[in-house]
């Protein structure tokens, strides 16, 4: 939350979504195209801004947007800053979609990202 509010315009590490295509037959007989999606990489980041747009904690102390002191703020309260309410909202996250890979693949993946 630091980051996306003190920060306008800073970048937030991207997130990473496996994307699962399969087939399903429906009643029918018929076959439909199903997308499965599963957060890889990222969950922390996401669950931070929603339980805060939902009212689930305050922000931690010593957060400043342009010049005033957020720190302890809920929702409801920074909800009367329309600039930095839309701010919030309107911030955009990258994503990144790996399309039908493996466990194995994305495993690999990840152990050569990290150190």
């Amino acid at each position: 939350m630091k980051t996306v509010l003190e920060n306008k315009g800073r970048r937030v590490p991207e997130i990473h979504i496996r994307a699962v295509i399969r087939m399903e037959t429906v009643e029918n007989g018929k076959e439909k195209r199903v997308i499965d999606y599963e957060l890889v990489d990222g969950q922390q980041r996401l669950w931070a801004i929603i339980k805060f747009l939902y009212g689930m904690y305050c922000l931690p102390k010593g957060i400043i947007v342009d010049g005033n002191d957020f720190g302890g703020t809920d929702q409801s309260k920074l909800r009367l800053n329309e600039d930095v309410w839309n701010d919030l909202l309107n911030h955009r996250i990258g994503c990144i979609v790996y399309v039908n890979y493996s466990e194995q693949e994305l495993s690999d993946l990840f152990v050569d990202v990290l150190p």
